[in-house]
């Protein structure tokens, strides 16, 4: 699994901001990515439990599924948490995060998640889009973020199985396994908390269907030299089922947190069992000699 190296920033607001923000972006990232099977799928989906709260206006952060492509690019899907803002509903940023708005103007409260997609070019370029959840998505609820290629042979962005927005890029392979992320984007010093956010049912796509991933491992890290002790981390909550955030293990990026598979057993792990059936086949072996001695005799004797 590559160093995860396109970070999704503050374009959105920046776009409308009273003034510049003059401070460093600092970004910090953690979740999990599945197992190697998933490399070369053609979608990627996963639930998503919606954990809302108050978020600073120089800061964003963002839930996400996705995945990266075999022509370079990175795609993902989720939802974003903002300070209360005017937001550019769908775009592009460039070099020096340039913005051009290409659609309407969202006006987001506090407290009031966004879907939102991005598919990065490169590192410096990429286009976004957000939207209004429904007042079904309630805080604690779990739901359904899938990217799939569409009929039209573009990418889809659905919501518990709805799509709400496409990209317009023609659909590719993944050329890495597919992965589910917490991401807090700041210029604070020291960021506040992040979620933390649940995740469960990471799954991708190929031609005969949807396969869960079978493992999954840990997957941080953060977009400047070093991350410092930013209290962030990632830890299995069961099944194909992650929790990311604050105040959670701050498990090495890369580390095994769940799999299904069953570990294959090392020889020595087989000595009790083989020493059972030695000297149980040994016990059985000599009461048969004895009782077939025994018989010989019992026949010699009348």
């Amino acid at each position: 699994m590559r160093k995860r190296l396109f970070l999704f920033s503050l374009a959105l607001v920046l776009l409308i901001s009273i003034q510049p923000l003059n401070a460093a972006m600092l970004d910090y990232y953690m979740g999990a990515y599945g197992d190697s099977e998933s490399i070369g799928s053609i979608g990627v989906r996963s639930e998503i439990r919606t954990h809302v709260y108050r978020v600073y206006q120089v800061e964003e952060d963002s839930f996400w599924v996705g995945t990266h492509l075999d022509n370079g690019a990175l795609i993902e899907f989720g939802y974003s948490l903002f300070g209360k803002s005017t937001l550019c509903e769908y775009g592009e940023v460039g070099a020096g995060n340039s913005v051009t708005c290409m659609g309407g103007m969202l006006q987001n409260n506090e407290y009031d998640p966004v879907w939102a997609w991005a598919y990065w070019l490169n590192q410096s370029d990429h286009y976004f889009g957000i939207g209004q959840i429904s007042p079904s998505e309630l805080n604690g609820t779990w739901h359904l973020y899938s990217i799939t290629p569409d009929l039209k042979g573009e990418w889809a962005f659905l919501l518990d199985g709805r799509q709400v927005a496409t990209a317009r890029f023609p659909p590719t392979n993944s050329s890495d396994a597919v992965w589910i992320l917490a991401e807090k984007t700041s210029t604070l010093a020291s960021p506040s908390s992040l979620g933390p956010v649940e995740f469960r049912n990471l799954a991708y796509l190929r031609q005969n269907g949807w396969h869960n991933v079978t493992e999954l491992y840990a997957y941080t890290g953060c977009g400047v030299n070093n991350c410092g002790s930013v209290a962030y981390g990632v830890a299995s909550n069961g099944a194909n089922h992650i929790v990311a955030g604050t105040s959670l293990p701050q498990s090495e990026n890369g580390a095994l947190l769940w799999s299904s598979v069953e570990p294959t057993p090392l020889w020595t792990d087989l000595l009790p069992n083989v020493s059972v059936l030695f000297y149980g086949s040994l016990i059985v072996g000599v009461s048969i000699i004895a009782i077939f001695i025994f018989l010989r005799k019992r026949t010699k004797t009348t």
